[in-house]
């Protein structure tokens, strides 16, 4: 069985999107299930149903998180240093 690839990649980042409005508030819970929600939607939608496996997925992700980590320790030239990783990798 095949999945309808472009019906999943539309429309389940807009029930993300209803999910975070409907959870909208001002208070940091409220901020911090709006990117919880944005997060696992994301990975839901081009992980399990996009069919990103191999090689390249696992380029990006860790291109990703090495940038994600230096930018986090506030490293300078993060974004840089993760792209030149990436590419070397």
């Amino acid at each position: 069985m095949t999945w309808p690839i472009l019906s999943v990649v539309t429309f389940l980042p807009a029930v993300g999107a209803l999910l975070i409005w409907i959870a909208r508030g001002n208070d940091e819970a409220a901020s911090r299930n709006a990117r919880w929600i944005a997060l696992w939607t994301t990975l839901v939608t081009f992980a399990v149903f996009g069919e990103l496996q191999g090689w390249p997925i696992f380029t990006f992700v860790f291109g990703l998180l090495l940038t994600i980590i230096l930018m986090v320790r506030k490293v300078k030239g993060a974004i840089l240093i993760g792209i030149v990783a990436t590419t070397m990798l």
